[in-house]
């Protein structure tokens, strides 16, 4: 993380001092409240581990803590004092708060929540932590934005398949749509590796999104990275066993192309492109050989001007 210098030069030895009568529990949510931006960002540091240590005795993987009242009831103290603490944190004045608070969800979620709350913690991850995580990706601050990027990432690994298209896709992909702002479509590069994991994703409408969003996806990532990964992931769709894909897939190859120098267009794009005029019965695309006609015109003159004469 990046150093912030924090002006605690008016702070007083009271203002600054820690109540060492409180359990740690009782600290950090005493003082990521603090008027002193200093208080703030020790404490946040501590959510991580003190959630943890404070849910250490729970048994993990349960997959109904609620049918278990004594545990239950310790997992629930500890949500009820962390969690509501993380949202006036995500809007805190000190990007550097929320910088290292972008850094903390990994741990919340996956150890705190996750293992030891089972359902009730993952549904928890899902309804509160993500949209929470959501502002921080989308920050204004390019600090705190690459944390909590790394941390969806993170995050991704404890969502379950089925849930990943809702909550990790939608949190990716509009980065990428960031047309303006290129600092915010970099922010989406280091969710490659996700953005190729939903695209082998067993629900096909999951697996639709990411074909729609191959030509944009691209130009969040450096030219010979898009033609060594996404130019082949394009024939994954192109061949997906969905329609759908198949036609999303197609619908977004002209303006994949355009995004691609003329060394990184292989053949293979080319061919398909030129099918999509000449041979759209040979695609297997259940009837919309027309769309993707028109889609072939449409974008012929961005693909005209990359390919080059030939």
């Amino acid at each position: 993380m990046s150093s912030h210098n924090i002006d605690s030069s008016g702070a007083t030895f009271e203002d600054l001092a820690i109540d060492d009568t409180l359990t740690d529990l009782e600290r950090v949510v005493r003082y990521v409240h603090s008027n002193i931006a200093l208080q703030r960002v020790i404490h946040v540091r501590m959510l991580e581990e003190t959630a943890v240590a404070a849910g250490s005795d729970l048994p993990r993987q349960i997959p109904h803590v609620a049918a278990y009242p004594a545990l239950y009831d310790s997992f629930e103290k500890t949500v009820e004092a962390i969690v509501p603490v993380l949202e006036p944190l995500v809007s805190d004045a000190e990007f550097v708060v929320r910088q290292h608070l972008a850094g903390q969800f990994p741990g919340l979620c996956k150890v705190h929540l996750v293992e030891s709350g089972g359902d009730v913690g993952y549904k928890l991850v899902l309804d509160k932590m993500v949209p929470l995580l959501n502002r921080l990706v989308t920050d204004v601050q390019a600090e705190v934005r690459h944390i909590a990027t790394d941390s969806v990432v993170l995050v991704a690994g404890v969502i379950k398949p089925e849930d990943q298209g809702q909550h990790i896709l939608t949190l990716v992909l509009p980065l990428a749509h960031e047309d303006g702002d290129e600092q915010m479509r970099i922010t989406a590069v280091p969710t490659l590796h996700t953005f190729l994991r939903l695209a082998k994703d067993d629900i096909w409408g999951v697996r639709k999104a990411c074909a729609e969003s191959l030509s944009d996806f691209a130009m969040t990532l450096s030219g010979p990275t898009r033609a060594r990964v996404l130019a082949p992931l394009f024939s994954t769709f192109a061949t997906d066993q969905s329609k759908w894909v198949r036609i999303a897939a197609y619908q977004q190859l002209g303006p994949l192309i355009a995004t691609l120098s003329r060394d990184g267009v292989s053949d293979v794009l080319v061919t398909a492109f030129t099918n999509m005029a000449t041979k759209p019965s040979t695609l297997l695309l259940g009837g919309a050989e027309a769309d993707i006609k028109f889609h072939c015109a449409y974008n012929y003159p961005a693909v005209a001007a990359t390919v080059g004469p030939t």
